[in-house]
Formats: structure tokens, sequence, C-alpha cells
């Protein structure tokens, strides 16, 4: 025995007095459970062990109708599938904005109207509940004058005991429609940014332009999109002069009207005043709500040298939108459009494919862009490819190691096999709990493939084992079999047990960990069904095949010495 269980106390024969003690108790707890494990390893498994060795072509085809079904049921949408799931934090947002030009006090108005919505809202549904639903709010004006948002805070959902969304849904009702806002959002915090967010690029700004409103006004007609905006805005409009008839008669130029009106608005320092403290200036400007008004604007005197004329009678004007700021990304311009999901049951991978069967080939057929996706669909788009890049060469590390582990090609590809059919706890596990399958979902999966892959190795290595101590093949994978059931049952319950807790934790900081729980326990349990069952299956069949194989090449080639491939028939 090992130094440090030769001289253990269990092994020496002494006479222990009778009695209760915690050791005798683990103990006869130990034992009853080691009787559970073994009466279902003899009732149950080896019947069934005994079933699949005899049946391997069943079983192995079996396994891949399972695992084809649920490769179908995701791609069928029927298993939702998303870049990033939504983590329904406990911070609602309601953006909006007034027309450009307006002053903070204008805007601070419109978001002291939403505070008081806000606040009956929470005190209907506290009416209703026999709770506190929202916790606080908060008022942020800028960075625009007339941009604001109000930042409703919620509490934790232990108390308020109902979905964000329902709750964004019950303030987005008592608001209605509000006279004089230019836009108007609700929606949930999403750490990932907003799902259904997307990028239209175009050299030509007019089309861009319309290309973005075309698009989120058919972005908001799905069922799943509760309200589309796009990031173009116009500021405040501006005022063209050209010169008329008159003032090009009157050698009128340009720069000369122009700078009696900014005289007139800004101020004409008129004269410096001696005080006790220093100098004061004055200055002569049009009073507030002169400025505001367009037609003392058209009225204001010009001194020409015929005299005092009118603005009006001196130039031609219009009134154009100009934009506030045009963002460009790779030498084009760009606009963005955010769509704010409906309920947590919206998923967006039904959205994306909406958006890309139907929106995307109307808009980029009827105008000169090109629509890319944007917010937490790009952000996983860009995992999914790092994943992509980095899964092989792990991949392949692992596979030197097994490789280097069993020195036989076939005994590695044998475990490698395995791998696609985890894929079954996968889905069963997200079909079960309602949650969509994510990139975190991913990470699960990557912890499984250690799991199984270590499971797998340990399994074939005692079957070498066994077959260098000199049992027959089907001897020495029974043993290997029964020997293996009870660690790999142990290790599947504790790791299963052990997550549990985190699967049904309904705080938000679990929220992020769930998927990953789910991929790794479900498929655990899969992955002990695939080492107990499909695994020695696959072995048997390997063998029969390779006995075939040995079989014929005696028949065509009597002569020849069989290949180093086909001289040894035991796998």
């Amino acid at each position: 025995l090992p130094a440090h269980i030769a001289h253990s106390r269990a092994l020496k024969k002494v006479n222990q007095k009778k009695g209760w003690s915690i050791t005798s108790f683990f103990n006869k707890v130990a034992y009853f459970f080691n009787k559970i494990l073994n009466f279902l390893r003899d009732t149950f498994y080896l019947p069934f062990f005994k079933f699949c060795v005899k049946n391997t072509t069943i079983v192995f085809f079996g396994f891949v109708f399972i695992v084809s079904m649920c490769y179908l049921g995701v791609s069928s949408g029927f298993v939702k599938s998303t870049f990033f799931p939504s983590i329904e934090l406990d911070e609602l947002y309601i953006e909006f904005s007034v027309e450009p030009g307006k002053t903070k006090d204008v805007t601070k108005s419109y978001a002291e109207i939403i505070d008081n919505a806000v606040n009956r809202v929470n005190v209907n549904l506290k009416d209703s509940l026999g709770n506190d639903v929202i916790r606080k709010t908060h008022i942020e004006i800028g960075p625009s004058p007339h941009k604001g948002f109000v930042n409703v805070f919620t509490y934790d959902p232990d108390i308020r005991q109902m979905s964000p969304y329902e709750i964004v849904n019950a303030i987005r009702n008592e608001l209605g429609d509000i006279e004089g806002l230019e836009k108007l959002i609700i929606g949930v915090r999403d750490p990932f940014g907003r799902p259904a967010s997307f990028s239209l690029l175009s050299n030509d700004y007019d089309a861009l332009i319309s290309a973005s409103r075309e698009f989120s006004n058919k972005l908001q007609d799905i069922d799943d999109i509760s309200s589309a905006v796009t990031n173009h805005e116009y500021g405040v409009k501006e005022v063209h002069f050209t010169l008329s008839d008159k003032a090009k008669n009157l050698g009128i130029n340009p720069s000369q009207i122009l700078l009696q009106i900014r005289q007139a608005y800004f101020g004409l320092d008129v004269q410096t005043l001696q005080t006790q403290t220093g100098e004061e200036k004055l200055w002569i400007r049009l009073d507030d709500k002169s400025q505001n008004s367009f037609s003392v604007l058209e009225k204001l005197k010009i001194k020409t040298t015929s005299g005092e004329i009118e603005l009006k009678e001196l130039v031609d004007y219009n009134l154009i939108d100009k934009e506030l700021s045009i963002n460009r990304k790779n030498g084009k311009n760009i606009i963005t459009v955010d769509g704010e999901l409906a309920s947590k049951d919206s998923n967006i991978s039904e959205i994306l494919a909406i958006v890309n069967s139907d929106i995307i080939p109307y808009i980029e057929s009827n105008y000169p862009v090109t629509v890319e996706l944007a917010g937490s669909s790009d952000e996983g788009t860009k995992t999914l490819e790092s994943m992509q890049m980095i899964g092989p060469v792990f991949t392949i590390f692992i596979l030197c190691i097994v490789l280097i582990t069993f020195r036989s090609f076939l005994q590695t590809f044998t475990v490698f096999v395995l791998i696609p059919f985890t894929f079954i706890g996968v889905v069963v596990g997200h079909l079960i709990h309602g949650i969509p399958i994510s990139v975190l979902s991913g990470f699960g999966v990557v912890a499984l493939l250690g799991v199984l892959v270590n499971d797998g190795l340990v399994f074939i290595s005692s079957f070498n084992i066994n077959i260098k101590e000199g049992n027959s093949f089907y001897v020495a994978l029974e043993k290997t079999a029964l020997s293996r059931f009870r660690p790999i049952v142990l290790t599947t319950m504790t790791t299963v047990f052990g997550l549990l807790p985190l699967i049904f934790e309904t705080s938000m900081q679990a929220q992020f960990l769930i998927p990953m729980a789910i991929s790794l326990s479900y498929g655990i349990i899969i992955a002990t069904l695939l080492t107990l069952v499909l695994l020695p299956a696959l072995i048997v069949g390997i063998s029969n095949f390779r006995i075939i194989l040995h079989t014929y090449s005696k028949i065509i080639f009597p002569e020849s010495e069989p290949s180093v491939f086909t001289k040894t028939i035991a796998f």
C-alpha cells in the first residue's frame, strides 16, 4: 500500500468498543450508499450493458438520432438560442429628446412629467402587489440640452415579484404619447448592450438617412420589438441667406449684413464707463424674447448708404435642417438603429432571422447601404469568432495528450467520437429551464469536454490494463464497466448537486453563470451515459470491424503478413 495509508488504523484489527460515534455513523451511511450503488449496478446497469455490447448498431444510431433531433430543434427555433442571454438588471431607462434648440429647463420639465408618471406606476403596482417595486428614480439632462434620461431603479426580484419588462409596459401605458417629444424609448438595461441593434453604412448620406428611417419602421413592426429609434437627429434649424436684387443694386455684400445681425444678437460694445473699481463696458443687444422671435429678425433694420432697410427686403432666406453630428466607420457614414425587446420572452434569434430574411435584403436592394450587426449581437459574433479560432488549438492540444497516453490513434479517435453527443445534455438542460443557448453556455461546454475526455481516458486505460492482465476481450470490458461505474456516477452526482444551488439562484449576479452551470451539469449526466453505455458499444463495434478487416485481408492476400493495424484483434 502507499505510505500514507499503509499504517492506517482501519487496517489494524483491534477490539473496538461498541457504541455510537461519528465515525461509525459515517461508516454506516457509506455502507448504505454503497449497497444502493451496487444494487443499481448489478440490477439495472449490468443487464443494460450486456444488451448494448450485443447491439452496438442500435445503440450508436440511437444516440445519433437523439443528437440529430437536438441539432434540428436548435436550428428550427424550438430550442431558443441567442448570442448573450437577456440578463434582467434592476435598472430601467427612459431615454427621450425634445426639439433641438430647446433649453435645459424645457427638457427638465419633460423629465419631471416622466418621473411623475413613474411614481404613479409605483403606487399602482404597490396597491395591487402589496409591496414596493420601484426603489428610486434619477433624472439626467445631457449631453445635449435637448436630451434627457430618467433612470429607474427597482428592488430585487424577490421583493418586487415581477419582471422588469412588465414594469416597462406599465410605464409605457401610463405615459402614452407625450406631445412635444421627438424620441421616447423605454427599456431594461442590458450589460451586453442592446440586443436588437444594427448599423447602416453608406457614402450617400441622404440615402442613408432615408434607409435608416425605413429600417426603423420595419423593425418596429416586428411583434417582439416594442420600439425602434435611430441615433440620427437634426440640430437647430439654420437660416441660410442669399442677397436679393435690391441688396445687389445697393452694392451691399453679405459680410455687411452678417456683421449687423451678429451685433444685434451678440451685442455691440458702445461705451466704456469709468467706475471706482475699474472699467465697465456697455453692450447693446436684443433681449431674450426678441432673439427667439423670427419676425423680429425679418424686421431687423440694416444700415446702408441709402438709410435703414428691413432685412427681409435685402435677403432671401430658407430654413435648413442640419445634423448635430455625422459618425463614420471605415471611411463610411454610419447610422445606428436600436430596437427594444417587448418582453422577457422575446427571442433575439427569431428577430435576427426576420431581419436577415426580410428587412436587410429589402433595404440593401433599394438603397446604396450595407447593414451590420451592432450592440450585443455584434459582441456575440466577435466572441464566437474568437472561440472558433482558439477552440481548434485547444482541441489539438487535448488530442495530443490523449494520443501520448494511449499511443493509439484508434483509441484516441474513439474518445473524441463522444464529443458531439454531449450537445444532447446542453439542449435538454436549456429546454427544461427555459433558457436560450448562448455564448455563455459555450463556456460550460468547454469545461464539459474536459470531463468527458478524462472519463473516457480513465475507462480505456482501465480496459487496456485488464487486457494486459490476460482477460478476454468481453471479460475485460465488463470488468472495466463495473469497476468504473461507482466512481463515474459519484463524480457526476457530486458535480450536479454542487451546481444545483447556482442553477436555481435568482440574484442578478448569478444570471451570468447559470447558462454555464446548466451546460456543465446536464452535460455531465449525458457524459456519464456516453462513458458507461456508448463508449463500450463503440469499443465492441470497432473491434468487430477490425476482425472483419483482418478476415478479409487473409482472404484477399492469403500469403501476406498481417499489417500492424490488423494483426492484433483485441481493441
